[in-house]
């Protein structure tokens, strides 16, 4: 569960670093 609470956490630092 750990692993896949770090991906999404990863997964939306992406999708906002992008937005900018």
């Amino acid at each position: 569960m750990f692993l896949l609470a770090l991906l999404t956490f990863i997964v939306l630092l992406i999708e906002k670093i992008s937005k900018k």
